[in-house]
């Protein structure tokens, strides 16, 4: 006949307590790191284009549109304000002959 005698287990000591602060400390920064590089939202007149480091450069035929989006951390998203501005100028200059000319200017960019 044979007893099966059950292990006791070690009490929990604070070595091993240190271990695992350490250990959920690290993850923590991990998870952290990760989450910043990894999610990013594109704001509404906005687009994005990713480069990829390891695999072939900057992605020109995806544009990414506003929105969430998830990429690899060690990709980037460049972002860029895709919106038309525009700007009003006034301005008063003379002309070859001495005479004032007023001029109203409009223009549109990127």
């Amino acid at each position: 006949m044979e007893i099966h005698q059950q292990k006791e287990r070690e009490p929990f000591n604070q070595k091993s307590l240190v271990r695992i602060i350490i250990f959920g400390f690290v993850a923590f920064l991990i998870i952290i790191v990760l989450t910043n590089t990894t999610f990013l939202t594109i704001k509404p007149g906005e687009k994005g284009v990713l480069f990829k480091r390891f695999t072939g450069g900057l992605d020109k035929e995806h544009i990414y549109g506003e929105g969430f989006h998830m990429i690899l951390p060690w990709n980037n998203m460049y972002i860029y304000d895709v919106r038309i501005k525009e700007s009003f100028e006034k301005m008063e200059v003379l002309s070859k002959n001495g005479l004032n000319i007023k001029i109203e200017l409009s223009y549109r960019y990127y």
